[in-house]
């Protein structure tokens, strides 16, 4: 009886560190690269959806090469649309994310850039946006 009771102990213990190390391998994070993971990703939904890359690594330093090649949308469209295109007429984004943070970048044509005119008012010259509806934590 003994040697039974010891034989489904082990079959047990067998059974949940199968269970275990298949959650393991399941979380393992994608050791897939940048380019790989951009291209799996399914096309956006204009207006609805888009796909953030995951894990991307972004050096926030004002040098935008961490982003060639990522998935950009394009938006031309909004309550007061500039009748120049060329003006602000149209903005494009890209996002992209990692463990730890949510990054995003945004262009804008702009032949007039307003800067350091309007001291604490500074809505008041050119700048973008960008705001979730979703608390980020």
């Amino acid at each position: 009886m003994k040697e039974k009771i010891g034989l489904v102990v082990i079959i047990a213990a067998l059974v949940i560190l199968a269970i275990v190390a298949a959650i393991l391998f399941i979380m393992k994070p994608s050791q897939k690269s940048t380019r790989e993971l951009i291209a799996s990703l399914p096309p956006e939904i204009p207006g609805q959806v888009i796909y953030i890359p995951f894990p991307v690594k972004i050096r926030v330093d004002g040098d935008l090469s961490d982003w060639d090649g990522m998935p950009s949308s394009f938006v031309d469209t909004g309550p007061q649309p500039s009748t120049d295109p060329q003006e602000n007429g149209s903005f494009t984004f890209s996002v992209a994310a990692d463990m730890d943070n949510f990054y995003i970048t945004m262009q804008m044509p702009d032949k007039n850039i307003i800067a350091g005119k309007h001291g604490t008012n500074f809505w008041n010259e050119d700048s973008m946006s960008f705001i979730s509806t979703q608390q980020m934590t």
